[in-house]
């Protein structure tokens, strides 16, 4: 058996902890919480939490760039967990997550992303930040089995279904239209 880095170990330690809570619904969504049925003593970060406390960094891979991979960073004591779908604007575009993956302590690795704003690809001036959202789950479930053509297309057909238009198709404008709707399933 392979040995694991202790992050790794603790992380499966508090997977294998869940049970599933009593479902909540609100309008049209369901959610079933996970509980865990024991305390972990895991010391992980999640993004946000990093790059909010300025621990995490997120640029480009070079000065020219690379559409797949970008650059995480991360500055801290702790460990940092990135996760599938998580959408990072900035850099010369907007990009999500290909799969999830931890930041380890003090150190830098090469993420895979998928542009989800096509047309695009210049710098704004900024490093990546990680706005409070997604990439919506049904492009997300694909992820493992797709290509960049294929997100693009997964993008701008849901742009169509909800009848937003992007001049990039970017999948942060979906959201910006639609953000009083879900500010009222965030408060319910």
């Amino acid at each position: 058996r392979m040995k694991m880095n202790n992050d790794i170990l603790m992380v499966n330690e508090f997977l294998e902890s869940l049970k599933l809570g009593d479902e909540q619904t609100f309008n049209n969504l369901s959610i079933v919480p996970l509980i865990s049925s024991k305390p972990v003593k895991m010391k992980l970060k999640t993004l946000q939490e990093g790059l909010s406390d300025g621990t995490v960094e997120i640029t480009e891979i070079n000065d020219n760039g690379n559409v797949p991979l970008l650059k995480f960073t991360n500055n801290g004591d702790v460990s940092v967990l990135v996760m599938a779908g998580e959408m990072i604007k900035g850099n010369k575009q907007d990009r999500t997550v290909k799969q999830s993956f931890l930041i380890y302590r003090k150190s830098s690795v090469s993420g895979d992303v998928f542009c989800c704003q096509a047309g695009r690809f210049e710098g704004r001036g900024q490093k990546g930040y990680k706005p409070d959202r997604n990439i919506a789950p049904s492009i997300r479930r694909t992820f493992s089995k797709t290509n960049q053509s294929r997100v693009w297309e997964q993008i701008r057909a849901k742009s169509e279904r909800m009848g937003v238009h992007s001049e990039t198709s970017a999948a942060d404008d979906i959201y910006k239209q639609y953000q009083r709707q879900l500010t009222e399933y965030q408060r319910a």
